[in-house]
């Protein structure tokens, strides 16, 4: 039987582990090897498949790159339940979801990245995208308001006010 010492040390350099692969996913994304930092976050997850965060991460680049949106649903939704707080893949997921065309789930998933973080500019503007896409311009041109006003620099916000505003919205 191990001794208390010997499960502290090795829960350490688990952790330790853990956290230098978390860095070196992100640097490998940082810098577009894709494939690499998938590599990665799925080792991390065979250590650690609680780790809300290598979800989250895999799932973005299972998304953007892997055109595997059911896939990527299932890695943010883990991510989701293990972090039920975490804006960032309400908002991820509702992208995929977008993607294959669930725009009714997209605006629930975006919905409650805005009640996590009222000033997700980004969630806005997707979320104001589904809107238009379901044909529902009132709901779009609020939501594109709200992006462009978090973010004034944002010119794809500004380019769909300037679409709804020159139809009447």
């Amino acid at each position: 039987m191990e001794n208390e010492d010997d499960i502290l040390l090795t829960l350490r350099n688990e952790m330790r582990c853990s956290s230098l692969h978390q860095h070196a996913a992100g640097v490998l994304y940082k810098n577009g090897n894709m494939q690499e930092a998938a590599d990665c976050y799925i080792e991390i997850i065979d250590i650690n498949p609680d780790d809300a965060v290598a979800h989250e991460n895999l799932g973005i680049i299972i998304n953007a790159t892997k055109g595997n949106p059911d896939k990527a649903i299932k890695h943010l939704t883990k991510a989701i339940r293990l972090n039920p707080n975490g804006a960032g893949a309400f908002y991820n997921r509702g992208n995929s979801y977008s993607s294959i065309g669930d725009l009714d789930r997209a605006i629930s998933d975006y919905t409650q990245a805005i009640r996590l973080k009222p000033d997700y500019a980004w969630a806005f503007y997707n979320r104001g995208l589904s809107y238009k896409k379901k044909g529902d311009y009132t709901r779009a041109f609020s939501d594109f308001s709200k992006a462009y006003r978090l973010d004034p620099t944002d010119r794809q916000a500004k380019n769909q006010l300037d679409e709804l505003h020159f139809m009447g919205y």
